[in-house]
């Protein structure tokens, strides 16, 4: 009896590992596959004529490459160890030792083929002696017809040439176009590049190579725009890239840029506006309401003083609206109606609480700034990047709301005449 279980638990067993054995080059397999056909559509240049469909299965198709790889190297190994023992696993290391050199190999055959192919697609034929009727007919049918693919040519293969050829010209000739406009009328920026998909490459391609400007030393990442010029600087690009791609028959290209590219740039914009938000508001409050202090006291406010609040009131009008850019302009007007002497006092009217309640309501209102600094801080890393910028901007509006409470009730305790304490600090009444 115990003779009879040993033999079937032996038998699990070894089911078991065939089982595996058969998963582990069955994944091998698929990891080939995979490489063989990515390395198959590099070839073949742009996915033109590739089911898209398939295209995005080799995209993913990374996800079991490397495990592939892994077992192939496992088999290898254990292979070599019995390989002194057993004739059969000489042969298996052999084998593996050819797939562990795939990876390797495949980039030089890929290359060769690519320069023989490059040699055999010489229109020798066209400088040597005229093309065939199909070809001329369609290169003619092209020229009266403008078709934009390639896959608008409906024909032979010398009348697909020919249709191609013209089309190759028109992209050609629209691209010179583009940088001869760009020579000529010296854009300031990319996205003043306007017109048919290739001139605009051409345009963009010689801003590139002799307009762009560097950004001024001591220009940070996010300085020198606001969001809405990089969404537009960003949004540009990508389009005319979207275009290409169309025309160049990869329409899957346009979904993977999209989500790779397009779209966290996109995102990273909003990183101009915050940073101004972040840094310039709070110190054009800081200065507006110090020149408010000044005149209050009988003081005169420099020229300079007077320049430099004007130029923050211009940049402030450019914010989003919020509360504390509300705040900002409200005490605008109180500027320029007492620098005029038109300004009233207003009767403001504040909370009727006790001074423990002020300092309670300004306590939790630090908490709760403390808080959120702490919370956005963590979604930014070193470099400055934020990680989530959903979060971060709204944790950056609560926190600008807050500090338009926390005004009002620290400004109602002064008026009461309670001496509050802040981080353990008593404030002046």
């Amino acid at each position: 009896m115990n003779t009879t279980a040993d033999q079937q638990n032996k038998a699990v067993r070894l089911s078991l590992v065939d089982i595996l054995g058969h998963t582990a080059i069955a994944l091998i397999a698929v990891s080939l596959l995979a490489q063989c056909l990515r390395y198959g559509i590099t070839l073949s240049g742009s996915g033109q004529a590739i089911n898209p469909g398939l295209l995005l299965v080799v995209e993913y198709s990374g996800i079991v490459i490397a495990p592939g790889m892994f077992l192939a190297f496992v088999k290898f190994l254990l292979n070599a160890i019995r390989s002194f023992k057993d004739e059969k696993a000489r042969i298996q290391v052999v084998v593996y030792f050819l797939i562990l050199l795939f990876p390797l190999i495949m980039p030089v055959l890929m290359a060769t083929s690519a320069a023989r192919a490059a040699v055999e697609s010489e229109p020798i034929s066209f400088r040597d002696e005229p093309e065939s009727e199909q070809f001329m007919i369609g290169h003619d049918w092209a020229k009266a017809n403008g078709p934009i693919k390639d896959s608008e040519c409906l024909g032979s293969n010398d009348f697909n040439r020919g249709c191609r050829k013209a089309i190759s010209e028109r992209r050609n000739e629209q691209f010179e176009a583009g940088r001869k406009w760009a020579k000529a009328n010296l854009p300031s920026k990319a996205s003043e590049c306007h017109g048919a998909p290739y001139f605009i490459k051409g345009c963009r391609n010689f801003f590139l190579e002799h307009l762009a400007r560097p950004k001024p030393v001591g220009q940070g990442q996010f300085e020198g725009m606001t969001t809405a010029e990089c969404k537009a600087e960003v949004n540009a690009n990508y389009e005319v890239s979207a275009q290409l791609d169309i025309e160049n028959g990869n329409p899957h290209a346009v979904e993977s840029t999209s989500r790779r590219h397009w779209l966290p740039e996109l995102q990273n914009c909003e990183n101009y506006d915050k940073l101004r938000e972040n840094t310039f508001m709070p110190e054009a409050y800081s200065r507006l309401q110090y020149l408010l202090g000044k005149i209050k006291a009988g003081e005169v406010v420099t020229e300079d003083e007077k320049a430099g609040m004007l130029k923050d009131f211009g940049e402030m009008s450019k914010i989003r609206d919020q509360p504390y850019r509300t705040a900002y302009l409200n005490m605008a007007d109180e500027y320029f109606e007492r620098q005029g002497g038109q300004y009233k006092e207003p009767a403001t009217v504040y909370a009727r609480i006790s001074c423990a309640e002020y300092q309670t309501k300004i306590d939790e209102l630090q908490k709760f700034d403390k808080q959120h600094v702490a919370d956005m801080r963590a979604l930014t890393r070193a470099d400055g990047v934020v990680m989530n910028n959903i979060k971060h901007n709204e944790l950056n509006r609560q926190r600008i709301d807050m500090l338009w409470d926390w005004k009002y009730y620290n400004d109602g305790a002064k008026a009461a005449g309670c001496q509050i304490e802040i981080n353990g600090e008593a404030m002046l009444k």
